[in-house]
């Protein structure tokens, strides 16, 4: 009887639990207020980037470094075929170090989003020779990201301005009449960038404020489709100093 008292508090308490919750049926209507004939607008990407910059510290301390990292969920959707507008939502943390000492850890991970827009301005397609068949294209990409951490006692956010104009050249395997059903290709960039800093860190050494050391920027990255719309890739931005991310992107 103990034994069956405890088993029936246990299923109480649990349901209760479920009751705060709130409860998912586990079986629901298929009919629905609304529905898509297509998603082909829109685009998914999950990223992990690496930030390393040297930021110049107020109050007479001079240049350090920030190092960061940061994964995060990227929306996108093609307001014209052409223009794209997209926002990112995920973590950071960060530490702040200077000659090799680390002046302030903020470990615990805290919020970072972003939107920006990239829009496609130019393409070229070469067909000859076959050995260098492929794409040239132009665009420009544009976004404002605010990241922060937090650590013991002390925390920092900063805001990261980027605009590029990276120029392309994707080689396909598959290039003809099939090209929207089946591609599978390898696309390279470079380019132009301006990437500025502007922050806050509350540190043992006290509260203080940094931007950039340098903010002119190259721009660079390397994308393998696996399908015409399915492809991994990494991508850098380098001003002395600067940050690798790599990527999963999925357009529907």
């Amino acid at each position: 009887m103990k034994r069956l008292s405890t088993a029936i508090l246990t299923f109480l308490c649990l349901s209760a639990i479920v009751t705060q919750a709130g409860t998912i049926p586990g079986s629901m209507p298929r009919e629905t207020l609304t529905y898509s004939k297509s998603l082909d607008r829109f685009s998914i990407t999950e990223g992990f980037e690496v930030i390393r910059r040297k930021v110049d510290i107020d109050g007479g301390f001079g240049e350090m470094t920030l190092d960061a990292a940061c994964a995060y969920v990227l929306l996108g959707f093609d307001i014209l075929d052409w223009f794209t507008l997209f926002g990112t939502v995920g973590a950071a943390e960060a530490e702040i170090a200077d000659a090799g000492t680390t002046i302030a850890d903020f470990d615990s991970a805290d919020l970072k989003w972003s939107v920006g827009a990239n829009a496609n301005l130019w393409r070229y397609d070469l067909k000859d020779p076959d050995f260098i068949a492929g794409r040239l294209s132009f665009r420009a990409v544009t976004e404002i990201a605010r990241y922060s951490a937090e650590g013991t006692g002390c925390d920092s956010y900063w805001y990261e301005l980027s605009v590029a104009f990276p120029l392309g050249y994707e080689m396909f395997a598959d290039y003809g009449p099939h090209e929207p059903e089946n591609v599978f290709s390898l696309a390279m960039y470079m380019g132009p960038g301006v990437s500025i800093l502007d922050g806050s860190s509350d540190t043992p050494i006290g509260s203080r404020d940094f931007d950039e050391a340098e903010s002119l920027a190259i721009v660079g990255g390397l994308e393998l489709y696996l399908s015409h719309n399915f492809s991994i890739g990494c991508h850098g931005v380098y001003a002395d100093d600067g940050h690798l991310a790599g990527v999963i992107q999925y357009h529907f």
